[in-house]
């Protein structure tokens, strides 16, 4: 009757206990993402030949990465330009956003051609350039006070507080206390502009 992809088993108590999938979704914060859709969308933003696209466990919950493949290292992060996220944004909804971008030379794959994961570097060595470093103490605070509320130990200028796995409570939860500390911002200026550089950039600060 559902068939919903979802790979279960029942357990003697009577729960449903989840496994995993029958196909490629991967679940991410809540959201149901298709690595192959937002593949194809980083191969449209015109600065990816090759990508590859996993879910990771890390601290804080599971986050979206890209493996990328014929990036310029230049930009908000380690594997994509600033015009190339910015062109992904507006392909693919927040959630479908990497929270980490990791530039290879190529991809690996395994005898049958498919792209080997388990041969992909990890993103939190790989993926945390020192690319958009703080530069005031406003932009300090308010990338420490986004670590604490969302659970994620380095927080940068050009993050999307969406893709780090943030939510409408918690953005709720950042205002409040950026508050507390003398920061005043407010919860639209951080689920509309969602990076520290632009949330600031509201109130001419930073």
């Amino acid at each position: 009757m559902y068939r919903t992809g979802d790979i279960v088993r029942l357990r003697p108590d009577g729960l449903l206990e989840y496994l995993g999938r029958v196909d490629d979704q991967l679940k991410v914060n809540g959201y149901r993402v298709e690595p192959g859709e937002v593949e194809a969308a980083l191969l449209a933003t015109g600065g990816v030949t090759q990508a590859a696209v996993t879910a990771e466990e890390m601290p804080g919950g599971r986050r979206l990465v890209a493996y990328v493949v014929g990036a310029a290292g230049t930009g908000t992060d380690a594997g994509i330009s600033e015009e190339s996220r910015r062109r992904l944004a507006g392909l693919v909804p927040h959630y479908m956003i990497p929270a980490f971008f990791v530039r290879v030379d190529r991809l690996p794959l395994t005898a049958n051609g498919k792209i080997d994961k388990d041969l992909l570097p990890r993103p939190w060595s790989e993926a945390t350039a020192p690319a958009g470093e703080v530069q005031t103490p406003d932009q300090a605070l308010l990338c420490g006070l986004i670590e604490q509320v969302v659970g994620v130990t380095k927080v940068r200028l050009d993050d999307d507080f969406l893709a780090l796995g943030g939510s409408s409570i918690a953005a709720a939860r950042l205002v409040t206390r950026a508050r507390k500390a003398g920061l005043t911002i407010g919860l639209m200026d951080v689920l509309r502009k969602r990076t520290v550089r632009e949330i600031l950039a509201v109130e001419g600060t930073g």
